[in-house]
This record gives C-alpha cells, sequence and structure tokens, in this order.
C-alpha cells in the first residue's frame, strides 16, 4: 500500500541521510523522495516521501521513529 509521508527537517546535510538510513533498515521502499527548502521559515525543508508498505501499521511505527531523529522538526503521515 502506498503511503505519502511529509517531514518538516532543519537544514542541515545529513538529516536526508538519516532519514534514508531509517529506510533502509526497515527495508522499505522509496519510490519518491524530494526535498525542497521552506520559503516560510529560514533554515528548514520539507522532505516528502512516497513508500510502499505492506501493512498501516508499519506507518505508524515508521512516522514515531523518524520524529525521534535529530534535526526533524514534525512528521506526519498525509495519505
Amino acid at each position: 500500500m502506498k503511503r505519502t509521508i511529509i517531514a518538516i527537517v532543519s537544514s542541515n546535510p545529513s538529516v536526508l541521510g538519516r532519514i534514508a538510513t531509517l529506510m533502509s533498515r526497515w527495508n522499505l521502499d522509496i519510490d519518491c523522495l524530494t526535498m525542497q527548502k521552506l520559503g516560510t521559515k529560514e533554515g528548514t525543508s520539507d522532505i516528502s516521501m512516497l513508500i510502499n508498505v505492506e501493512e498501516a501499521h508499519q506507518t505508524e511505527q515508521l512516522v514515531k521513529q523518524i520524529d525521534k531523529l535529530v534535526d526533524v522538526i514534525s512528521v506526519a503521515d498525509m495519505t
């Protein structure tokens, strides 16, 4: 099942790598990944991920894990 996850993060070079590492640990397929700077707040970026999960509870657990990462301001499942 396809899920869209949006994360607001601090614009640090390592934050995208941390999220990608977390996804690989969970053995999840990333269908689409975009990162763009937010114009509303200086030093923040928006990461949008389209992932393919087998069960809905995997998404909930992934959101909780991403939220624990350093430099993540907020994260939500937008599906």
